[in-house]
């Protein structure tokens, strides 16, 4: 045997021990396992000054109670006519990437994303175009959100069967012009990606209807009751509707989640009153299995379940066999879970102080997250006057934080007073905004955003309902009041 042989055959040996040892099942290999890659040229007429385009990569994502695990975060500032390249690491096959520049990518800007995607993305003053691997999941991703809203017309909420009626017709017609589009792509996706693109757009049409209902109940209560009545069919469809539909598309499992609770108020004597949480949990685990049953009850759990309540926790726990959602549910009870350190943040203020969260010991600490142009955070700071003005003389300390990306935009906004209060103290993320640590340890995606925290430092309540209206305002103070004992 010659000695070329000998090596030969001493490598095959080590290549099947190799292969023979066992792999830990604690091994980290997800995250290198999957991998993409997007090279983005930013073109067109506008100013040719720098952007800073935001990138989040995440296992899981859900607009309800703004739930995203993500596994990396990419700040790319983008010179005009430079193409800058980047690696992303994926923590499954498929995962989601969100994009953020608001003035190009509309609406979540939220896009299934697959392993060995080889993405250009130019990008343009109002548009995007994607070349390369992966390219036509992606600019249909896009197409398909620009068709939300384009039909609509302001329109009077009269009646609430006419509204309604009206909506429902729009909201069809809406997804059947998705799933004529998606159709056209059909050959051009994999068989996993086109059946996740439907169901998406099945299910986003009736979570929009849904959210449609809820915000009556603010704004037109009366309404909101009518509503209730003349869409009770439309809301308890079968529940097996979806029994094959993707656990991972999230406005599947949304759309389910909130209307088994919007179900149970419809059933109500007085649905304005809360609705029985043990009964939802029942409905669930009863209606429900797999994937979509283990979603919707981390929902539940982040929604209901405080820390205090031990055998619920681990009840639910067990329930989770997925290791996504097992992983999440850790997560969630670590970084949200009630009674649990709170973050230790450490921000400026506009004098350029900094205020840590050890400054507050003693004193119960309402954290306010906001940025310039949020609608919904003015009406918010509306509210907490009454709130401030109540718990003048109690330790309470409102605190207020922008997530504004710059410093000069915060500061006009500060001299205005729409979003802040003479009494509070207002902080800001210095210049970090979305990609701000206490921003990803609370999972903050929406705004305006509300924290509890008690005099030890410990969370209260990282997803606090925002008072809109009177009554909720009273709660709020109650439940502050609470934990000045």
């Amino acid at each position: 045997m010659t000695f070329i042989e000998k090596l030969t055959r001493i490598t095959l040996l080590l290549m099947l021990c190799i292969n023979s040892l066992p792999i830990s099942a604690n091994a980290k290999m997800v995250s290198d396992a999957y991998a993409a890659s997007i090279s983005i040229i930013r073109n067109g007429t506008e100013t040719t000054t720098s952007k800073a385009l935001g990138i989040d990569v995440y296992e899981i994502y859900s607009s309800v109670h703004e739930i995203a695990t993500g596994t990396e975060s990419y700040e790319i500032n983008l010179p005009h006519g430079q193409q800058i390249a980047q690696q992303l690491r994926l923590p499954a096959k498929f995962s989601f990437i969100r994009f953020r520049l608001r003035s190009t990518f509309p609406f979540n800007g939220i896009f299934l994303l697959t392993a060995g995607d080889k993405l250009k993305c130019q990008v343009f003053k109002d548009s995007v175009v994607f070349t390369g691997i992966g390219a036509a999941k992606m600019n249909l991703q896009y197409k398909l959100e620009k068709i939300i809203n384009s039909r609509r017309k302001p329109r009077l909420q009269a009646d609430a069967s006419l509204y309604l009626g009206e909506e429902q017709q729009l909201l069809e017609t809406e997804m059947a012009e998705q799933l004529t589009l998606l159709e056209k792509y059909k050959s051009e996706l994999e068989v996993e990606e086109y059946e996740y693109l439907r169901w998406q757009c099945i299910a986003r049409a009736k979570y929009r209807m849904i959210g449609c209902i809820k915000a009556l109940r603010v704004t037109k209560p009366v309404l909101y009751l009518q509503a209730l009545a003349t869409h009770h069919n439309y809301l308890t469809d079968p529940s097996n509707l979806f029994r094959n539909a993707p656990h991972y598309a999230f406005y599947v499992t949304d759309y389910l989640y909130e209307k088994e609770k919007m179900g149970l108020k419809s059933l109500l004597p007085n649905p304005t009153t809360e609705i029985n949480t043990d009964v939802l949990l029942d409905s669930i685990k009863l209606k429900y299995v797999g994937g979509l049953k283990e979603k919707m009850l981390l929902l539940y759990y982040i929604e209901f379940c405080s820390s205090e309540n031990i055998n619920l926790s681990k009840s639910l726990e067990r329930m989770l066999t997925l290791p996504m959602y097992r992983e999440m549910f850790s997560l969630i009870s670590q970084s949200r879970g009630k009674h649990m350190p709170a973050y230790n943040f450490s921000l400026p203020d506009s004098t350029g102080k900094v205020h840590n969260l050890k400054d507050f010991e003693g004193k119960v600490l309402v954290l306010d997250f906001w940025f310039t142009g949020c609608m919904a955070c003015e009406v918010l700071a509306v509210r907490m006057k009454d709130i401030i003005h109540n718990l003048k003389d109690e330790k309470v300390v409102f605190v207020t934080i922008s997530v504004d990306a710059k410093r000069e935009i915060w500061i006009k906004s500060l001299k205005k007073g729409k979003y802040t209060h003479p009494e509070g103290v207002n902080l800001y993320t210095d210049g970090k905004g979305y990609f701000h640590p206490i921003l990803k340890h609370y999972n903050i995606w929406g705004y305006p955003h509300l924290i509890i925290i008690d005099k030890q430092g410990k969370v209260i309540d990282t997803n606090v309902e925002i008072p809109r209206d009177p009554k909720a305002v009273l709660e709020f103070i109650s439940l502050i009041r609470t934990h000045l004992k």
